[in-house]
């Protein structure tokens, strides 16, 4: 019963960190992509070469990422 616990416990902590992995990846893909990292914004396909992945993994990320922070926007009441 405890090594089911523990096995459990262990299986969460490798979900949660490989999920703060992959919104570290997203989050880096959309600033890169966006010009959050230096003002210059990049091609999906520069973004893309640059990460390792391909271009329309960028599209994929980004429109995500676009619909997310568009919900947090008109859930504070910033857009109409």
């Amino acid at each position: 019963m405890q090594t089911e616990r523990w096995a459990a416990s262990m299986a969460r902590d490798k979900l949660t960190a490989e999920a703060k992995a992959k919104k570290a990846a997203d989050r880096e893909t959309t600033l890169t992509r966006l010009g959050g990292r230096n003002g210059h914004c990049y091609s999906q396909r520069e973004v893309a070469k640059a990460l390792g992945v391909t271009h329309q993994r960028v599209e994929q990320i980004e429109r995500n990422a676009l619909r997310k922070m568009k919900a947090f926007l008109e859930s504070k009441g910033t857009l109409p």
